[in-house]
């Protein structure tokens, strides 16, 4: 997708005429290259009469399978306000694809957006076998639900 513009900012115009025309989503990232440079720049170059704008999927849930055989494995996580906060190298939490810093957003087919951290403490040290989760990390998760407001520069 390419976009002319000769203003100033002309690449933030251009990701704001992808996001409004439904061409950018909610997760996905968009970088662009300057013309002879060869090299992805942050968005935002200046004195740029065109600008290259590259869509990059990047899906804002995260799904998760820990394969836990039974209660004497520990799952290799510690997790916050159900929020992952660490991860133990090459436990098999970090194997079935678990993240520092995401929201845990569902396990095993529940929902646990509102749950307290008790409950979700509970399910996960209960779940033996395949436990599927559903996660995102935190920053997306707070923009989303309108905890947080994002920051325009």
């Amino acid at each position: 997708m390419k976009m002319e513009r000769k203003k100033r900012g002309a690449s933030a115009t251009a990701r704001s005429q992808a996001v409004l025309s439904g061409a950018l989503c909610s997760g996905e990232r968009a970088a662009t290259s300057a013309p002879g440079r060869g090299r992805v720049a942050p968005l935002g170059l200046k004195n740029q009469s065109r600008v290259k704008l590259n869509i990059v999927r990047c899906p804002p849930v995260t799904t998760v399978l820990i394969r836990r055989p039974d209660l004497r494995y520990q799952l290799g996580f510690s997790v916050q306000n159900g929020i992952i906060c660490s991860l133990m190298r090459g436990g098999i939490a970090e194997r079935g694809g678990v993240r520092v810093g995401h929201r845990i957003i569902e396990i095993t087919g529940q929902s646990v957006v509102a749950t307290p951290h008790e409950k979700i403490v509970h399910i996960l040290s209960n779940a033996v076998g395949e436990i599927h989760m559903k996660t995102m990390p935190a920053a997306m998760y707070r923009l989303l639900t309108a905890q947080e407001q994002p920051v325009y520069i």
